[in-house]
């Protein structure tokens, strides 16, 4: 059975990350692997990234801490632990390949450290083959346990519907599918450019996408309830404001580019950059669960 991995920090070894894995696991009958790695990318002199390596006794620590943590919160989870050699990205990215899913925490950090050595958490999401859930060491417990899902019409989106449903179903919560349409005036624009009915119609038609996109999934997922909501809003001001107080936001992803600009998907870039209001899942097409 595919684990779900857990992304140790050195200095967080009791992070939110570890709970929300362990309350996970513990929900959908999964194992967990506590994985620590030994590299850690130091900003230093002009801009030029070096290594340093976690002493091997302090990494052995840090296992031994987070293991005795999860075992006290979540006695029935099986964990396992384990070490390697690399920068943590690389071994995240490296061991989605055999887990069921990845979760990493959010640590707000300087803004020359997020300049030189970008975020893990936005790493791990770019390069992953499994799905990644990002937990802000500093959010707030969720008020409620509905989950919140992003729908973009998209083939590639699917993934991410069927992690939705599937979260609230365990959660035995409800799901708000969120879908977000956008008119840009032309440039020249000085009077209103089109019509009330027009954009009435439009709004009808952007309806039935979301529910095309849904459909099915009521069927699969009898027993979880889902409200629709559809704005003119944003996207990632959309699903930021229905996020407040959720148990976690699914977002989609257009998949992997050739270039670390396009390898993930503006929103989710957007929403990875950000503090979050809830754990975060980028999920995409192709991606196992």
């Amino acid at each position: 059975m595919r684990p779900i991995v857990v992304g140790l920090h050195p200095s967080h070894p009791r992070s939110a990350a570890l709970h929300w894995a362990l309350a996970e696991a513990r929900r959908r009958a999964r194992p967990v692997q506590l994985l620590l790695a030994r590299g850690v990318p130091l900003p230093g002199q002009f801009g030029i990234v070096r290594d340093a390596l976690v002493p091997e006794p302090l990494a052995a620590e840090v296992l031994q801490r987070a293991r005795e943590h999860a075992a006290a919160a979540e006695p029935s989870v099986q964990v396992h632990t384990g070490v390697r050699d690399g920068g943590p990205a690389a071994v995240l990215v490296e061991a989605s390949a055999q887990a069921d899913s990845i979760v990493v925490g959010r640590h707000s950090g300087s803004r020359l450290s997020e300049a030189v050595l970008g975020s893990t958490s936005a790493q791990v999401a770019a390069h992953a083959r499994a799905p990644v859930v990002v937990v802000d060491d500093h959010a707030e417990p969720p008020a409620d346990g509905r989950v919140v899902l992003g729908v973009d019409g998209s083939r590639a989106n699917e993934a991410a519907i069927e992690y939705g449903f599937d979260a609230a179903q365990q959660r035995g919560s409800s799901l708000v599918a969120v879908y977000a349409w956008h008119l840009e005036p032309p440039e020249q624009a000085t009077l209103p450019w089109i019509s009330e009915h027009t954009l009435h119609r439009l709004a009808e038609e952007q309806q039935r996408v979301l529910y095309e996109a849904l459909a099915g999934w009521a069927e699969t997922y009898p027993d979880v309830q889902v409200h629709h909501v559809v704005s003119r809003l944003t996207p990632v001001d959309l699903l930021l404001a229905h996020a407040k107080n959720a148990s976690l936001l699914v977002v989609g992803s257009r998949g992997r580019g050739g270039l670390p600009g396009l390898m993930l998907g503006s929103v989710s870039q957007s929403i990875i950059h950000r503090p979050g209001p809830c754990p975060v899942a980028i999920v995409r097409e192709g991606d196992r669960h």
